[in-house]
């Protein structure tokens, strides 16, 4: 039994008049040596005493808490266990504790075996000087205070962190579930925009091919079909200033319009579309168009508004020009007096109208497509059915980016007379 008993630690915590803030448990089999060494220590530290290391671990085993030992000051030679057998099975115990070995100068190995696998702190050589040991428990009570305190702050570091992370967790599950739900509704609008689009059931003395390509899930571009007589057939293509939700919804304003739109000509239509959207829009949104009449006899009249010009190609690729005025953006509160420009087709000639995201298309070098290279491939391309010159053109698009973002909508309407 160890001379000091477990409980008896805990009366002496208890009654002693100044309070001890360090335990030593001092282990030697010779008893005048643990006598003097506990009377050394007595004055300043609790101090409990084993004669050997098989009476200190029953001692270590037996205490409520064994990491109230703090530091643990062993004889290396004792029979049974010596004091680095002892000291190697008091880690799983108290891993913290600071472990002091003595020993004498033959005991070299004993020296090299205790700091690679007992953890000692500091071995002392015999005969022991009471300063030497003093100063040594003192800086080993230190360097334990120290990581004690790294350890609680480690703790409390991994506390935060696991808790950090949670929060991170819970935050990040329901910031996915909200960009789910956005996404769905995005998803939803943009089937919801595509479905206001008109089918193109053409006239019978016309042929339509369309592309319409979103940068997202809705879009600022619009187009739409009107053919209140059988031989006149309208179309409107729109491209609402900016891009996402915002410009959707100026363009289903539009669409709303252009439906309530029962006027005769093109500039009292797009003097109507002005007038209101001047109203309904932001002071910052307004919407570029292109309104195109084309009738059974191939006349063609259009008005521009902010919007890209269309090209107009002969049955024989030859691009075809004639006077086009175009007149500033819609809903700009600006004054503008909207004319109409006319063209008589001929069968087999071809109209294409644009979105500016068309010509605007950048590359690696950050060169725009432009309007020229439109005109030209759509001209070496012209003997292509309307479809397949559609296809074609996006995929020179996406040639000329190479591998670049897309920056805007695109939107692009063929015709072919007949």
């Amino acid at each position: 039994m160890a001379t000091l008993r477990a409980d008896r630690f805990k009366q002496l915590q208890k009654t002693s008049k100044i309070k001890k803030r360090y335990t030593i448990l001092v282990v030697d089999d010779e008893e005048s040596n643990l006598n003097a060494i506990a009377m050394i220590l007595d004055e300043s530290y609790n101090v409990l005493k084993a004669r050997d290391g098989k009476e200190a671990l029953e001692l270590l085993s037996n205490l409520p808490n064994p990491e109230e030992i703090h530091c643990i000051v062993t004889d290396q030679r004792m029979s049974e266990m010596n004091g680095v057998e002892f000291l190697k099975q008091t880690i799983p115990f108290i891993p913290q504790t600071i472990r002091i070995l003595l020993t004498g100068f033959t005991d070299i190995e004993a020296m090299i075996a205790s700091i690679n696998d007992a953890q000692v702190y500091q071995y002392l050589t015999k005969p022991i000087e009471a300063n030497d040991l003093e100063i040594t428990i003192r800086r080993g009570l230190e360097s334990y205070e120290l990581k004690r305190k790294n350890f609680q702050l480690l703790k409390e570091l991994q506390a935060f962190h696991a808790s950090l992370e949670k929060t991170i967790k819970e935050r990040t599950y329901e910031l996915q579930e909200a960009l789910d739900t956005i996404e769905e509704d995005l998803i939803t609008a943009g089937e919801i925009q595509k479905y206001i689009f008109p089918l193109h059931t053409p006239p019978p003395f016309l042929k339509i091919a369309i592309r319409y390509v979103p940068l997202a899930y809705v879009s600022g571009d619009i187009y739409y079909f009107s053919s209140r007589h059988k031989d006149v057939f309208d179309t409107f293509i729109g491209d609402a200033t900016g891009h996402g939700v915002r410009a959707a919804l100026c363009t289903i304003m539009l669409y709303m319009l252009l439906l309530d739109a029962e006027k005769s000509s093109i500039p009292q239509i797009m003097e109507y579309l002005d007038e209101n959207l001047e109203k309904l829009l932001p002071d910052d949104r307004f919407i570029t168009g292109l309104y195109v009449r084309i009738d059974s006899s191939g006349k063609l009249t259009y008005t521009l508004a902010g919007h890209p010009p269309a090209i107009i190609l002969s049955e024989n690729g030859e691009e075809i020009t004639f006077s086009s005025q175009g007149i500033g953006p819609l809903g700009t509160f600006v004054d503008n007096e909207y004319v109409e420009s006319s063209y008589q087709l001929k069968p087999g000639d071809r109209i294409f109208i644009f979105t500016d995201g068309i010509i605007e298309v950048w590359n690696k070098e950050y060169k725009t497509f432009g309007l020229p290279m439109v005109s030209a491939f759509l001209k070496k391309n012209n003997s292509m059915d309307l479809e397949e010159i559609l296809d074609a053109l996006l995929d020179r698009l996406q040639e000329h980016r190479d591998g670049q973002n897309m920056y805007d909508d695109l939107t692009i309407i063929a015709f072919q007379y007949y």
